[in-house]
């Protein structure tokens, strides 16, 4: 049993570093970069997107006039305020910030002058408008889908933040799995009250988590990882529930066993599905 479960909780554990994988980068190289707002070549006059510090930046007003934006610039500060009737947004050459509405936005890399034009990472562009941006690595093509670019959705930002605060109250859940993986069948009786008390408690810290993953505002770029994360909440909610069953007498040992086994056999088909989005960001989704 005690394998079982430790290879459970192996598939189980990214729960907890579902964040980890957004780390945006791009390899520099001569080979020009094209970028397509709903589907047509945005051509830029001046300055190309170009790679910085690993870090695609794109002409700021090229692609915002394109959006339907109003651009002002004012050269003492060198600051450019872009709105249209539902936003505003301010960006500072040399600052790490840029404001939206009354969001602040960490960048990448600093915003910057090239060659006379106002230079922002390419992902600012999702954080700040909620459009859907993608990077093809084969072709270096970027692709901006602005159909949702008159709604302020939740930024990138603010959506990791608020999923992170849900996974930081799994405190007790992990304590469950810690007890779980030094139980064997000699020291089960002695810690059957102490492990059903720890399963209470994580059975309402899941509840909680799942109930709090479902009402959050969720960008279309991670739609399907906060799908999968549900599923997860819900296989670790059944693991617990299995233990409960286990510790008041429902359930005894060697069947508890067997349904741990299939509860892996889940995980891990789950845990593949995971992998391949997560995977997907790291090779540069959002570059």
């Amino acid at each position: 049993m005690k394998k079982k479960i430790a290879l459970f909780l192996s598939a189980l554990y990214f729960t907890g570093t579902l964040m980890l994988p957004f780390a945006y980068g791009a390899e520099n190289n001569t080979q020009k970069i094209r970028v397509y707002l709903n589907g047509d070549e945005v051509k830029f006059t001046s300055q190309a997107p170009t790679v910085v510090d690993r870090r695609t930046l794109i002409p700021l007003r090229g692609i915002f006039e394109k959006m339907g934006y109003s651009i002002a610039w004012e050269p003492n500060t060198k600051t450019s305020t872009i709105s249209n009737p539902l936003q505003t947004i301010t960006i500072r050459s040399g600052h790490k910030t840029m404001q939206a509405d009354n969001r602040s936005i960490t960048l990448d890399v600093p915003a910057q002058i090239i060659n006379g034009s106002l230079m922002i990472p390419l992902r600012a562009v999702a954080e700040c408008t909620g459009a859907v941006v993608t990077w093809d690595a084969n072709t270096k093509s970027i692709y901006v889908n602005s159909s949702r670019k008159n709604q302020v959705a939740i930024s990138m930002d603010d959506y990791v933040k608020e999923y992170s605060s849900i996974l930081d109250g799994l405190d007790r859940v992990n304590t469950l799995f810690k007890s779980l993986d030094a139980l064997t069948s000699r020291n089960i009786s002695q810690r059957l009250d102490s492990i059903k008390i720890q399963a209470e408690n994580a059975l309402e810290d899941i509840d909680d988590a799942y109930d709090k993953l479902k009402s959050m505002e969720v960008p279309e770029q991670y739609s399907q990882l906060n799908k999968l994360t549900g599923e997860a909440l819900d296989i670790a909610h059944s693991l617990c529930k299995l233990i409960y069953d286990m510790t008041d007498g429902s359930l005894n040992y060697n069947a508890a066993s067997l349904e741990i086994g299939a509860l892996y056999d889940k995980a891990k088909e789950l845990n593949t599905k995971i992998s391949d989005i997560t995977s997907a960001f790291n090779q540069g989704i959002y570059r």
